[in-house]
């Protein structure tokens, strides 16, 4: 049960990098041009 827990936080991390790209290719691009 000691594998569950670092899992876990690799599930989440996954998760939160795949919004982060989610956001990044939809407002990526305005985002670069208002800079």
């Amino acid at each position: 049960m000691h594998q569950s827990i670092p899992a876990h936080r690799q599930i989440a991390t996954n998760v939160s990098i795949t919004r982060r790209k989610e956001r990044t290719s939809l407002h990526g691009v305005a985002a670069l041009e208002l800079q």
